[in-house]
């Protein structure tokens, strides 16, 4: 697999050659914002959506909260300028009956997650789901209905850093099944490099973004 950083600029997106997307690879967008000196491209970003999804923004009260959401799709439109060199419809992304994002009529498969200032967006042929977590002090005892009492047992032994490993597995996991927070976390058993689910298997990569 071919591993590539680059910086993509929003302003000079159409001066980038189209990328194609082989069946095993994936590609990660993300971006990491700054309030003071984002909040003069507010309007401007927001205005590349329609209507429909500025409303889907504007209804968080919180203004991260606004940003966030608003950068997710970005990076999609950016996403798609890649594979298919032309700006992306919207009127092609949609949602399903779970509330996951697609964009009808498309070869790809892309899943987003955000936390604090960074918003992340993921991009596969294959059935894809990503999370991000800022890494905080955590009660394990609030999740134990969540992991295996093995998986619990190596998170009381290493730590908070275990924890985040195996709770983003688990909810990328449920994301690229499609049902999120509507299914059990339990019934996702963690491997090494993998997780499992009923009689499917997931590769699992963990990484972290400046720190």
């Amino acid at each position: 697999m071919r591993k590539n950083l680059q910086i993509i600029s929003f302003k000079k997106l159409k001066s980038y050659d189209k990328t194609n997307l082989d069946s095993d690879e994936f590609y990660l967008l993300y971006c990491i914002w700054d309030k003071k000196n984002e909040k003069y491209h507010w309007s401007n970003y927001l205005n590349l959506l329609p209507q429909n999804l500025q409303n889907e923004v504007l209804k968080y009260k919180n203004y991260q909260d606004q940003y966030n959401c608003l950068l997710g799709k970005l990076l999609v439109l950016n996403g798609y300028y890649m594979f298919y060199g032309k700006m992306l419809d919207f009127s092609l992304y949609k949602r399903d009956k779970l509330n996951k994002p697609f964009i009808s009529n498309n070869f790809f498969n892309f899943n987003i997650s955000h936390s604090a200032n960074v918003v992340v967006c993921i991009f596969s042929k294959q059935d894809i789901g990503i999370d991000i977590e800022e890494i905080n002090e955590v009660n394990f005892k609030d999740f134990e209905n969540v992991f295996s009492a093995s998986e619990m047992e190596k998170i009381n032994k290493y730590g908070k850093e275990k924890f985040y490993k195996f709770w983003t597995a688990k909810e990328s996991v449920s994301k690229a099944i499609g049902e999120g927070l509507y299914m059990s976390y339990t019934s996702i058993k963690i491997k090494d490099g993998f997780a499992s689910h009923k009689n499917t298997e997931w590769f699992v990569n963990n990484f972290k973004i400046k720190k």
